[in-house]
């Protein structure tokens, strides 16, 4: 049984090593994972666009860095863009948007992978996208220090007429939560997805036109 266990998750591990390096799709990784980040970064307020301009003892373009914090909360780096534009993270945010790009795009890869073994596996590209989409749901309700009114606190602005101090503070307090939830998630898919694969003639088929050593 250990032995099953092992030879499922390196083979699982294998399989994602392939996709990143080996596969036809590899290409379309760095794409992905470049507009994953700057969707979320917009959608939690990593990065902000305001029609308010910044004040006028601000100048632009310029950069703050602060190495002194709490940790995961340094180093925090501010890059003033333009006077509507500004750009935040700190460290937290910016391992937790690379982790959940990574996984997100390794989902999508796969995907296409199937379309371009013309369908081997049969997944509906469109459903699985949107599944994909809606594992990282949790984490857009992550609230972290380093960032301004996104399009998801906005949204609840707009719902509820305000967000107060109440909410904030949830959302800030259990970000590992949502944050844990999606990475979990979309393991999960990706697993899903591998188990597929091996449930067809697939990885024989990887096998044979790419060299995917089973």
């Amino acid at each position: 049984m250990i032995d099953i266990a092992k030879a499922t998750i390196l083979g699982f591990l294998y399989f994602l090593y392939f996709i990143m390096y080996r596969s036809p799709v590899r290409v379309y990784i760095p794409i992905l994972v470049l507009l994953f980040i700057f969707i979320y970064a917009l959608s939690i307020g990593m990065i902000v666009i305001s029609t308010s301009p910044l004040p006028p003892y601000i100048e632009t373009p310029s950069i703050q860095v602060f190495l002194s914090g709490p940790i995961g909360q340094v180093p925090w780096i501010i890059i003033y863009l333009t006077p509507n534009i500004v750009i935040s993270a700190n460290l937290e945010a910016m391992l937790t948007t690379l982790a959940l790009s990574m996984l997100f795009s390794l989902n999508i890869a796969a995907l296409l992978l199937d379309r371009k073994m013309n369908s081997c596996c049969g997944f509906s590209l469109k459903k699985s996208t949107g599944l994909s989409l809606a594992t990282v749901a949790p984490s857009l309700f992550a609230a972290f220090s380093c960032c301004g009114p996104g399009i998801i606190l906005n949204l609840l602005i707009l719902m509820l007429g305000s967000v107060n101090t109440f909410i904030s503070s949830v959302l800030f307090a259990y970000r590992y939560v949502f944050i844990s939830i999606s990475l979990a998630l979309l393991v999960i898919n990706l697993a899903i997805i591998y188990r597929r694969y091996t449930r067809t003639n697939a990885l024989k088929s990887l096998d044979k036109k790419y060299g995917f050593r089973i």
